[in-house]
């Protein structure tokens, strides 16, 4: 009697474990139909296939940026650490990012970040601080760590390839690097230029409680840079040779997550 109720509750089990595996994508995410809080606002989903570990959403939204698909292959195991761990592919016009995100209470962590998108991509965010720019953004980013809201590791670098700015003034500024470092105090961002029509040199220091310093100086290599650089002299600093410099400092709020 006590096998056959053994032998009962293991079929329960075994059933119940199937109907959570198999569990379809559009069941499993239907509580979270007011998004996954993100550092650049919700990510919906909508039109979903597959299951709960792998599957697509033909269609999203992060925050003002619409979304052409969302792919994502979960790892189930890590559920028994308290993590959601997996490689999520994220399409938008005409461009693709992908990484294996884990998140836990608190925090998350990015690893193996390789994606590029063309600027105009990215117009929702842009446009309410009154710029509209031109290009393609590529990133390779080895590994981001965020915990109670704070950047506290990043390595990898950003590149904007072509760059140009639309308005509110039209510049060809050509291609310009961000490497991104993890130190002792906090994270830090150089800025470089590939030889284009600008000379740029900077750096950013956001410290780990939220505290940032920036810094970079300007010079353009043609007159027509350098001339709008001189028509962009009452927001910075002049300096010698034509250069031009900017310093800004503050704190930023922590990230949503």
């Amino acid at each position: 009697m006590k096998s056959r109720t053994g032998l009962i509750i293991l079929i329960i089990i075994a059933y119940g474990f199937f109907l959570a595996w198999y569990m379809p994508a559009n069941r499993a995410f239907a509580i979270l139909h007011q998004g996954v809080a993100t550092p650049l606002g919700p990510l919906k989903f909508s039109n979903l296939q597959g299951t709960w570990h792998q599957g697509v959403a033909r269609n999203g939204q992060l925050g003002p940026l619409d979304l052409q698909e969302i792919h994502w292959q979960f790892k189930p195991w890590a559920l028994l650490t308290g993590r959601l761990s997996g490689v999520v592919s994220v399409q938008a016009e005409q461009g693709l990012v992908a990484a294996t995100i884990s998140k836990g209470l608190n925090t998350v962590s990015v690893r193996n970040m390789e994606g590029s998108l063309p600027l105009r991509a990215l117009k929702p965010l842009l446009t309410p601080l009154g710029v509209q720019l031109d290009g393609r953004v590529s990133t390779s980013l080895d590994h981001i760590a965020i915990s109670q809201g704070r950047v506290t590791t990043i390595r990898g670098n950003v590149v904007w390839h072509d760059g140009a700015i639309i308005s509110p003034q039209r510049a060809q500024l050509g291609t310009l690097v961000v490497e991104l470092v993890t130190l002792e105090d906090g994270v830090r961002a150089t800025l470089a230029d590939s030889g284009g029509p600008l000379r740029a040199a900077g750096s950013l220091l956001l410290q780990n409680d939220g505290h940032y310093t920036m810094t970079s100086t300007l010079k353009g290599r043609t007159p027509e840079m350098q001339k709008q650089l001189d028509d962009l002299a009452f927001f910075g600093k002049k300096q010698g040779a034509g250069r031009l410099q900017f310093s800004f400092s503050g704190e930023l709020p922590p990230l949503e997550i």
